[in-house]
């Protein structure tokens, strides 16, 4: 993975979504509601941006499970019942609501 690979992605999931986070939350929504919660609204519109750019590249992966993983992503939506794009799509919403 390059080091500029969706920056703010990297740095948001990768320290919200260690490999522990559910030590820390109840669930993968409440890991978003804190991210919200303690972000800068620019680091919120970084995180916005390199979403949706994110998102189109998970719709053509052969693999999106492993493109989670390279931006430091440990949670895994099948685990929830959610494709890569539902639950990056939830993700999109619950940060345009901020």
């Amino acid at each position: 993975m390059k080091p500029d690979f969706f920056p703010a992605l990297q740095q948001a999931f990768g320290a919200y979504f260690h490999e522990d986070f559910l030590c820390d939350y109840p669930n993968a929504d409440a890991v978003i509601a804190d991210l919200v919660s303690l972000a800068t609204p620019e680091e919120l519109a970084s995180i916005r941006k390199e979403l949706s750019e994110f998102i189109e590249l998970v719709k053509e992966a052969d693999n999106p499970d492993k493109l989670l993983d390279e931006i430091g992503c440990c949670y895994l939506p099948s685990a929830d019942g959610m494709s890569v794009v539902e639950w990056l799509r939830k993700v999109e919403g619950m940060l345009a609501a901020t």
